[in-house]
């Protein structure tokens, strides 16, 4: 294969990834106003039809980082946090002040 074929077979690839940019954003964002919690790779790759998982995988990191989401690495299935979450959090612990608060998993007070 030529040169000329292989830049225009990765250009072309390329193209094809970005037109999933846009649905895998709006299916990230409406899976967490639904479940309160991030996709896995599967979750986006079929809600989008995507048939690789690599694929899905690729979209996602190109997609958080143009819109400054958190994705969790070290195994995690479901992780990627969207900016807006994490602003929300924040906006809810200084309006409620439980940012100070130490957290407590049992619910018992001390």
């Amino acid at each position: 294969m030529s040169h000329a074929a292989n830049v225009q077979r990765r250009n072309s690839s390329v193209k094809t990834y970005g037109i999933y940019d846009n649905a895998v954003a709006a299916y990230i964002d409406q899976f967490w106003r639904e479940h309160f919690r991030s996709p896995t790779v599967r979750d986006i790759a079929r809600g989008c039809n995507i048939s690789s998982t690599a694929v899905a995988r690729n979209v996602i990191e190109r997609v958080a980082q143009r819109r400054g989401d958190t994705i969790l690495h070290d195994g995690k299935a479901r992780g990627i946090i969207p900016r807006w979450v994490i602003h929300a959090i924040r906006k809810y612990d200084v309006e409620t002040q439980h940012l100070t608060k130490p957290i407590n998993p049992k619910g018992i007070q001390p």
